[in-house]
């Protein structure tokens, strides 16, 4: 009755209404209507012409949004993958902001902060400290530098300690139910009205929080989940090894009266971590993990070339040994700078394991290079894992493809003994074959008798087209069907 009522008043006595359902897909496109202003009783001819355009349509809708699915998911994981990379890449917490922050100031963000959790002596959450950030005014940045927070006053943070992964999009903060009047007040202050907060969670602890905000509301959709999701992941590895470095760095500082307290941290961190002399190269300490990884002890009288061939520490996937210039530890000597590398080490049982190292400059109070320290871990999983992730995503790439390639030639059932091809756009020789594959394919499979082809909607038809329609209706006789151009 409703629908009846608004014929009426638009002035119409007559509707065709055609439901654009795609059977391949499985989903519907959408749904079209033919209206005339006056009775119109349809002829059967008209139809079959409206049956045959409702499958076609849908069929066409049904490809291009495919066609957009898999261009927006080739996007997005082109994005995740230079965002991983520039994280990956970042020797300092700023160059981490500036990476993590690229794909919000992309579409307007104002301001981007990362946090680091302080914990008191029990190891329980105590503040959040404003590690490093980037506005648009380096001076009110440099203004909020060092800030501390306490969690106890950060509602949003008691949320996260009971649910570490949970991030947040924020689209518009006013009205949002998530936010506390605390919180609301903090970003009204800072001209906010849109924000994301990220969790940095490292072993199933809260390390820190990254925010990013906007000068208006914003929409975010399930692609801006998985992205900031990603970008949290790798923010708390680089969060997580920056902490760690610190903490080996601040640890060295001490007088010899803290040389148990030193060894006991060193013993029981996840990593391998060592120490080498300046400027023999010469390694002084190096720790439980870092024998395990190695496989064998260190020797505190080998020189850089000398460990190289010790340990045959070769180029990623070659058989090449690192020039010892090359090595982190040599580059850090060398211009004291952190650096980072990834190699491999061929263990004596024939295994090989890939390892990734940074290492950092020990300075003493003169600004003089005294030391190098350095941490490296076995990431031969988690590079197997993404060579195995990377083949999977280029499968399935070819896969939808290929699907696409065999739906762009459809091949519609009207009756137990005809089929109906539509073509539409161009026929180059590729589309051809698919045209030959299709027909043939189709009415063995539908022990069709006729086959019509629809060439209404190919722009041109020239000598090379007319021979590939030619081909196909050659084709089709050998198989005893009849072929129809229209």
């Amino acid at each position: 009755e409703l629908l009846r009522s608004q014929c009426a008043a638009g002035g119409l006595l007559s509707m065709v209404i055609l439901p654009l359902y795609s059977v391949s897909h499985g989903v519907w496109q959408g749904m079209l209507t033919v209206s005339w202003d006056h009775h119109h009783a349809l002829s059967e001819e008209e139809r079959f012409v409206y049956s045959l355009l409702m499958q076609t349509l849908a069929a066409f809708l049904a490809n291009r949004r495919s066609e957009r699915a898999l261009r927006s998911a080739l996007d997005e994981a082109k994005l995740l993958y230079e965002v991983s990379a520039q994280l990956n890449a970042a020797a300092t917490l700023d160059d981490a902001i500036k990476a993590a922050a690229a794909p919000a100031f992309a579409r307007g963000a104002q301001s981007a902060f990362l946090s680091v959790v302080e914990r008191d002596a029990q190891g329980e959450p105590e503040t959040l400290m404003i590690a490093a950030g980037v506005m648009q005014s380096p001076t009110a940045m440099e203004s909020r530098l060092g800030r501390r927070f306490p969690v106890r006053e950060v509602p949003l943070a008691q949320l996260w300690l009971k649910n570490p992964d949970q991030i947040l999009l924020i689209s518009d903060i006013p009205s949002d139910p998530r936010v506390d009047p605390t919180t609301a007040e903090i970003f009204r202050n800072g001209g906010h009205a849109a924000s994301v907060l990220l969790p940095l969670v490292a072993r199933r602890r809260l390390i820190g929080v990254v925010a990013f905000a906007w000068p208006k509301p914003q929409t975010f959709d399930e692609s801006d989940q998985r992205l900031y999701r990603a970008i949290a992941r790798n923010a708390a590895l680089i969060l997580d090894n920056r902490l760690l470095m610190e903490q080996m760095e601040r640890t060295l500082d001490e007088k010899a009266s803290h040389t148990l307290l030193l060894k006991t941290v060193l013993e029981h961190l996840p990593v391998g971590v060592f120490v080498c002399d300046v400027p023999s190269g010469q390694p002084t300490l190096a720790n439980r993990r870092a024998v395990e990884i190695l496989g064998r002890r260190v020797d505190p009288l080998n020189n850089l070339s000398e460990i190289v061939d010790e340990y045959r520490l070769m180029l990623p996937d070659s058989d090449v040994p690192v020039p010892p210039q090359d090595l982190a530890v040599s580059r850090t000597m060398a211009d004291k700078q952190i650096h980072r590398e990834q190699l491999d080490i061929l263990k004596s049982d024939g295994t090989r394991r890939a390892i990734d190292v940074i290492t950092a400059p020990i300075l003493d109070s003169s600004g003089k290079l005294t030391s190098v320290v350095g941490h490296f871990d076995d990431i031969t999983d988690r590079k197997q894992a993404e060579h195995e992730r990377l083949g999977m995503r280029e499968e399935l790439i070819k896969i939808q493809a290929a699907a696409l390639a065999e739906r762009s030639t459809p091949l519609i059932p009207i009756s137990d003994e005809i089929v109906v091809v539509p073509l539409i756009g161009s026929l180059d020789t590729e589309r051809g074959d698919q045209l030959m594959d299709a027909l043939l394919h189709g009415v063995s499979q539908n022990a069709a008798r006729v086959a019509i082809i629809d060439v209404t909607g190919v722009r041109t038809l020239d000598t090379q087209a007319a021979n590939m329609l030619t081909g196909a209706a050659q084709a089709l006789r050998l198989l005893g069907v009849e072929p129809v151009l229209t």
